[in-house]
Order: C-alpha cells, then structure tokens, then sequence
C-alpha cells in the first residue's frame, strides 16, 4: 500500500496504466478536481484527485491523452464514489465527457442531516468530525500552470485525504438516525441536477426584478439573456465574460439613452457594453416578437405581486418549515437548497419540497397546507395564537 502521507503525480501513460491495473476490483474511491472556470463556459479541468486504499494520486488530465478507465469507474454502479460538494466536479465531468455517476456518497449533504450547517466548509467538517486541521491557502490558485507547486500538490492531497474516514463516520450516523435512505435520496438529486444545464430562458422566469417591469422590458431581459447564452455557447466563454446579468438593470434603466451617454456612466461605461450598445438598442426597438418570445412573455405577463393576505400566509409556511427543520435538526439550507422561494413566478411552493424526504420530514398536514392556497385566519389568546386554513 502506498504512503498516504506521499500522493503520487500520475502525469505519463505509463503511469497511468500502472494506476488503473493497481486499482482492479476497487469497490471505493475519494474523488475531487481542480479546475479553472474563470471567462469559460465549460471550466478547464486540471487536476483529478483521487483516494483510495492504495493511496492519493494526482492525475494530470492536461497531459494525458485519454482518462476513459477512470472515467468508467465512476459510471460503475459497484463503486462508491465519496465527496465533498462534488455536484461542480460531476458537472465538470457531465459537461467534458457525458459522464453519469453512480452510487455516489457526499459528505457536505450527509453533514446537513447530522447537525452542521449546510453548505459546511471541508475544514470546518474535518477539524469538527475528525479533529484534524488542513490547510485551505493554495485553493485559488494556477491550476493549468506546469510545474504544480509542492504547495498545490498538498493542497489538492488533502482534499481527499480524509473523505473515506468522514465516509464511514457519517454514515454509521446516518444509520443511527434514520436517515440513510433520505440522504440517499438527495445524493440521487444532486446527481439530477448537475445533468441538466441552466437554460437561459430558466434564468428568464427567475430574473428576480421581473414584477417590477413593464411588458416591453421584460422582451428586453429575454433577448438580453437569449443573446449572451448564443454567444456563450459559440465562443465556449461564461456568460458573465459576455454581459453580466447583474447590468441588465442598468441596461433597462439607461436604453433610451446615447452611446456617447452610456460612455459617461460610471457602470456602463465598460468596452463590451459600449460595443454592444447598437445591439441592445435593437432589442429594444424592434417590437415584432416571435412566438417563441410570446409564449414565454404570456408566462410572466401574468405574474401578479402577491396581496398583504398571501404574503402573509407565504411568510408563515415559511416559519413552520423553519420550525420543522429544528425538530429534526436538518439545516433549512438543504431543505430548500435550489427550490427559488424568492422566485417572482412562484405561486406556491413547489412540489420538489413537499414531496420525497422532504415530504416525509414536513408531514402530511404541513404539505397539504402548503399545497393549497387557502388564506390564513390569525387568532391571537393571552398565551398562544390558533391559526386556522380557511376553506
């Protein structure tokens, strides 16, 4: 068995081979990557970590011509996969490869139904669990530079050093809890998710400012966002690199405005908007829309502000799903992890948290009342207060 103090760079074909015939029959791996998604659209895979009973290895993707048996492995239901907030790496791999993980373990969502916070950070989950202490200063950082520094090389080492021993920790936890099959549940959800791509017209029907528009600026936020995830695509850059979705606001707020104006604007006043000014202004003049634009202009058109009434109610099933979360001691950060309460579209909660583990945890009055849009009656006693669903 190697020195798991001394990780191996497996950076030649030879090597490589060598790593892959030693780990015939595994049934467990630890898995993390380090990449570099800065101005990308797809990050730049430059490192693969991965442990093992034999030992921690350092895999060069950028230097090896093919990485298919490492890749098969996660695809094989017969070994367990262990990470920490691995849905950005399974994404990665998603994204580079078409690779689709199985059985997989995470020890992030499993420390969210033990008590920690959710998101908890690998050093607070190491120091806590383990009381041990790894070093966090080389994480943002080169990874695509040659040579990698000793530095890094621990780094990304300890990244993976002690996920077999959080493994086995958590999940004696889990069993003792009950909880097993809920967090099992969540990996499967976690893995659902980083399969499918963000859709610019997702990010359309969650734009948060969307009551706060008239009809034609919401045609503008459409082709702003259809047009930066064109270009995206095409030129495999992030979407942030062509037009950050923070400056639609601005953009809306000054369209009616001159390219010699937007020069003067301290926020506007950036090349790739100055360039494309033409291009916004165009968006915003042209007033023929496709059907594709009127079907989803339909949807939001019809977004209405909540009354005093439904925000009150909404405020208050809020507050019993915090409450529940207490009773159980699961972090309302995973509860509703991705479920965009403060999305302006959404009229009611949504079924993914009134159903599955999430369900089972809210129980069945809880979820019959956040189902229905009955209003809320209030009545308030000298030592507690009854609130009553009206029919």
């Amino acid at each position: 068995m190697a020195d798991q103090n001394q990780p191996q760079f497996i950076k030649t074909q030879l090597d490589f081979d060598e790593f892959i015939s030693m780990h015939n029959g595994i049934s467990w791996l630890g898995f993390d990557t380090e990449f570099i998604g800065e101005n990308r659209l797809i990050p730049l895979l430059c490192l693969i970590q991965i442990s093992s009973e034999h030992g921690i290895f350092l895999i060069d993707p950028l230097a090896l011509p093919d990485i298919t048996p490492l890749l098969d492995w996660f695809e094989d239901p017969n070994i367990l996969k262990i990470t920490h907030a691995g849905n950005n790496d399974y994404a990665l791999l998603y994204a580079l490869y078409t690779t689709q993980p199985q059985n997989v373990f995470d020890v992030q969502i499993a420390a969210g139904f033990l008590g920690f916070p959710y998101p908890v950070g690998f050093q607070k989950m190491i120091r806590t669990e383990l009381g041990q202490t790894i070093g966090k200063a080389a994480g943002v950082t080169d990874w695509s530079a040659r040579p990698l520094s000793k530095r890094q090389l621990a780094y990304a080492a300890d990244d993976v050093r002690y996920l077999y021993e959080l493994w086995q920790n958590f999940s004696r936890k889990l069993e003792e809890k009950g909880m097993t099959q809920w967090a099992e549940e969540e990996f499967q959800l976690m893995l659902q998710s980083v399969t499918t791509m963000t859709h610019w017209k997702e990010e359309f029907f969650k734009f948060r400012q969307m009551t706060k528009l008239q009809p034609r600026e919401r045609l503008l936020v459409l082709r702003l966002l259809r047009w930066r995830n064109h270009l995206a695509t095409t030129d495999n850059v992030s979407k942030d690199a062509i037009f950050p979705q923070k400056m639609i606001m601005e953009v809306i707020k000054n369209i009616k405005s001159t390219k010699q104006e937007v020069a003067k604007h301290r926020l506007l006043n950036r090349s790739k908007i100055r360039r494309n000014w033409p291009t916004f202004k165009h968006f915003w003049e042209n007033r023929i829309t496709t059907p594709e634009e009127d079907e989803l202009l339909q949807v939001v058109n019809n977004i209405k502000r909540k009354s005093p009434e439904e925000n009150l109610r909404f405020t208050f099933l809020k507050l019993m799903i915090k409450q529940r979360c207490y009773e159980y001691g699961i972090p309302e950060g995973l509860v509703v992890n991705g479920m965009g309460l403060s999305n302006p579209i959404l009229e009611n909660f949504p079924k993914a948290l009134t159903s599955g583990w999430r369900g089972e945890m809210l129980g069945p009055t809880l979820v019959d009342w956040l189902t229905h849009k009955s209003p809320l009656m209030f009545e308030f006693k000298k030592e507690h207060c009854i609130v009553t669903r009206k029919n």
